[in-house]
């Protein structure tokens, strides 16, 4: 291990730099040992940049941070969306009908576009993905009701008509 300041010319970093040497994985581990001598290791940030925290033994796959247990942000910013769903707001998109909709419920026992449980819990959930589908599902509601809302307005005009002839 080397331990430099001021490596990248006026940045007033201090670096560690790691050696693979022998092993076939370089980077930084940081242990904890009891006073029986135990170990555990907290968090390793590997020579390819991966930061694993707690023991993420064969969970790290190609993800740059990896978390075993819980973890809590103010903030998390999620910026690749491959679309937005806004085009549920272009004339040419066409609504799902309702008829539809339920049909594809009682056939997959979800909705269309979302993951099933089975999906979930085998490879978990895109949370910038997630939320672009909610946002698109909450638009076709919003629609649905807007359609509603005037076959309602329709009926109480017609119902006051009625009542008005008697």
């Amino acid at each position: 291990m080397l331990m430099g300041w001021n490596r990248a010319g006026g940045s007033g970093e201090a670096d560690f730099i790691g050696n693979q040497g022998q092993g076939n994985t370089d980077g930084f581990a940081f242990w904890n040992h009891d006073n029986s001598n135990n170990e555990q290791m907290l968090m390793w940030i590997l020579g390819n940049g991966q930061v694993l925290i707690g023991d993420t033994r064969g969970k790290q796959g190609s993800y740059k941070l990896v978390i075993a247990g819980s973890a809590i942000a103010t903030s998390i910013t999620v910026k690749t969306v491959d679309q937005w769903p806004d085009y549920v707001f272009k004339d040419d998109y066409e609504l799902p009908k309702l008829s539809d909709v339920k049909s594809y419920i009682d056939k997959n026992h979800h909705l269309s576009d979302v993951l099933s449980e089975e999906e979930v819990k085998k490879g978990g959930i895109d949370l910038g993905g997630m939320n672009a589908t909610l946002l698109k599902k909450v638009e076709e509601l919003t629609f649905y009701l807007i359609e509603q809302n005037k076959q309602l307005q329709e009926l109480k005009k017609e119902v006051s008509e009625l009542k008005e002839k008697q």
